[in-house]
């Protein structure tokens, strides 16, 4: 099993960065310190729901959609009006 470190709020860097045999301090402010936790695998996209996939997909291309109908649309009104 793979563990790694982690801690409830952003670490803070202490020490010197960049320059080799340096050590590097990295310091949790939170009450709590720091906790083992098991470590996350690398990311496989066939473990992705196909169906969550779709309607995420369906749902951005349906924004996209309806702001290009309204804009053209009131391009051609305003078009209509410039010429009256």
């Amino acid at each position: 099993m793979n563990y790694s470190l982690s801690c409830s709020i952003a670490p803070t860097f202490t020490g010197t960065a960049g320059q080799e045999g340096q050590l590097v301090f990295w310091n949790c402010a939170s009450s709590a310190g720091w906790e083992i936790v098991d470590a996350v695998g690398p990311f496989d996209p066939a473990s992705l729901d196909m169906q969550a996939m779709l309607q995420a997909f369906g749902a951005g291309f349906f924004i996209v959609a309806m702001f290009l109908a309204f804009s053209f649309g009131l391009r051609e009104v305003l078009r209509f009006l410039r010429t009256m």
